[in-house]
Formats: structure tokens, sequence, C-alpha cells
């Protein structure tokens, strides 16, 4: 993995909690207190991501999880010694002040000399905002599992991008209208990436269908031709050549 997926995880998880604390069963028990059920649903959600990033090998194998639950003095937040504690607490001070019982979707990330931490989760404020209870898990990524791809490659990041948008299906033909050779372009690609470029795009449609069937009602057969899919037996066929049946994803805003 590059620098491109840590900036492409950065985006989707901070997107994916937001849709979590919105779904109405959440926000109920977050109103309930109910930090059991909360918790459950966070890891099964990360653990399911987790796993599903690494079966389209965007994520190596190896990922640390923590739990981080409880709740805490968000007066004396500047007390904390703990750095992942203090990173979110930063995090939530930055933010702008809403009611109790209100969840709020937390992303931070942070790292030291061995590793990359992503803290992700939701917490709420209690007892008149001096408490904060914490539903949070951590993961570690170890940085030498992260390639420095070369600065001059950057410009595949706007290719993939405009892939999407350009309307143009061939890819041959896009890259020459960009100005590109194409033997060298799948060449960077891999260089940058670790993957051809069009399987780079495929493992993203597919990212994109995964949030789709977990976080939305959509039918699969809707999600598949939402995110381009010829059908629902191509997406089907697509997440099994990963070993990854959409009908067993869980659908949990259905």
């Amino acid at each position: 993995m590059n620098l491109y997926f840590i900036s492409f995880l950065d985006h989707l998880v901070l997107q994916n909690i937001t849709l979590f604390c919105d779904l109405d069963f959440i926000k109920l028990a977050v109103f309930k207190t109910d930090s059991d059920l909360v918790h459950r649903l966070l890891r099964k959600i990360t653990d399911f991501y987790i796993r599903f990033f690494q079966q389209i090998q965007l994520l190596p194998g190896g990922i640390l999880v923590e739990d981080y639950c409880g709740c805490y003095n968000f007066t004396a937040w500047q007390e904390i010694a703990d750095r992942t504690l203090r990173e979110v607490f930063k995090y939530i001070h930055r933010q702008q002040s809403v009611n109790e019982y209100e969840p709020i979707p937390v992303y931070a990330r942070y790292s030291d000399q061995k590793s990359i931490y992503m803290v992700c989760g939701l917490c709420w404020f209690e007892n008149d905002g001096r408490e904060l209870r914490l539903n949070l898990v951590r993961s570690e990524i170890r940085k030498i599992w992260v390639s420095m791809s070369p600065d001059s490659l950057s410009y595949l990041r706007e290719m993939i991008r405009r892939y999407n948008t350009d309307g143009i299906n061939n890819l041959s033909k896009f890259v020459n209208s960009a100005g590109y050779n194409y033997r060298q372009f799948q060449q960077d690609s891999r260089t940058y990436f670790g993957d051809s470029f069009y399987r780079v795009l495929l493992k993203l449609r597919m990212v994109h269908a995964a949030n789709d069937i977990v976080f939305s009602k959509l039918s699969l057969k809707e999600i598949a031709f939402k995110n381009e899919f010829s059908d629902y037996n191509a997406m089907y066929k697509t997440f099994k050549r990963y070993r990854i049946l959409v009908t067993e994803i869980p659908r949990i805003a259905c």
C-alpha cells in the first residue's frame, strides 16, 4: 500500500462512520446509553472492512486492532496521558458543540516512528457535557508496509478521478487522449499502485458497492447498476473472485 490508499482510507472511514452515526437505531442506542450494542455493531463493521480490504489486497495482513471504550471527564482531557485518547479528545474539542446523547462521529489519525494509527468510532456527551462516553476502535498499520511512490507518478490520482467522469470507456483511448503512452502508463500504475490501473479501478468500484451494501437499503441489483457493474451476476462474480460473497456482507441499514 502507499500514501494514496492511506488518503483514500481517511476519506472512506470518516464517511462511513458518519453514515453509521446517522442510522436511526444507532441514535436510539446512544439515547438509551446502550454502549454494548453500539460497540458490538461498530466492531462488526470494522472487522468486516479490515477483512474486506485485506481480501482485495488494499491492506496487508497483521493489522492490530484495539478497543477504546469508557466514560471520561471531558473537562480534564488535557491531563490524559494516553496518546490515542489525547488525539481523540483534541479532535472532539475542535468540533462544534452538540446536544447530550447525540452521536458524534470520530476519526483521528496519528503516527509514531513505527506505525500509523487510525482511530474511528463514535462518542456522546453525558452529565451536562462534563463526561464523554467513547466507543472507538484503533487500527495499527506498520510503516514498513507503506511504500513511498515517486512524486512524478502522482498524476495517476487525477487519472483515477477523471476516468469515471470523462465518459471514455476504452482505457487505451482514455490514456492516449490525456497525452500519455499506454505501455508506460500501465508500468507507472504497477509502480505506483502495485497493480494494473484497471484492477485498481475495479477494486475501488467494489469498495463503493460494499459501502452501499452495508449502509443503504438499495437492492443488490440496484447497487450493481449504481456502481457500473453490467448486472448483479457481474458484481457477484467480481466479489467472488476475491472470495467475498456479496450475500454475506453485513447490511446494517436494512
